[in-house]
């Protein structure tokens, strides 16, 4: 019957039900999901396929998203959100993160919102790495590091 029919337009992407749309940058989009195996929600960090496809620099993205899940993957921090999985295939790829609650600095960064001197390096110090960290000592740095980040 015409009437009973429905489509289903939910997204999957390797283990994970595409929940909702949580921020899109320059060269991915990330996405609230859940893990069909675990049940637990993720963000989910995918890399759009045109990115890899780019005849001069799909290569270099290629390495650099493979070493940020990598790099990511093996620190332990309560600052640092875990990596859970990655995958990077020749024309995609996906990092799943833990899902971190909260919200995002963007409204800070209007002129008329703006926030003290104080709190701005406050919170510039406690991201800094120093070389006791653990990213420090992996070489490894943010490679998305906006106020909506």
């Amino acid at each position: 019957m015409a009437g009973d029919f429905t489509l289903d337009l939910s997204l999957q992407v390797g283990k994970y039900d595409v929940q909702t749309l949580l921020g899109k940058g320059a060269t991915g989009t990330v996405y609230l999901a859940k893990d069909t195996f675990s049940g637990k929600e993720v963000a989910l960090k995918t890399i759009e396929p045109e990115v890899f496809r780019d005849p001069e620099f799909g290569t270099v993205y290629r390495s650099q998203f493979l070493n940020e899940a990598s790099l990511a993957g093996k620190l332990r921090h309560p600052h640092i959100v875990a990596i859970l999985d990655a995958v990077v295939e020749a024309d995609s790829g996906y990092i799943a993160m833990e899902i971190v609650r909260g919200g995002d600095l963007a409204q800070f960064v209007k002129p008329d919102k703006l926030l003290p001197v104080e709190d701005v390096l406050q919170i510039g110090f406690k991201a800094a790495a120093r070389s006791t960290t653990p990213s420090a000592r992996a070489s490894c740095i943010a490679t998305s590091s906006r106020p909506t980040s």
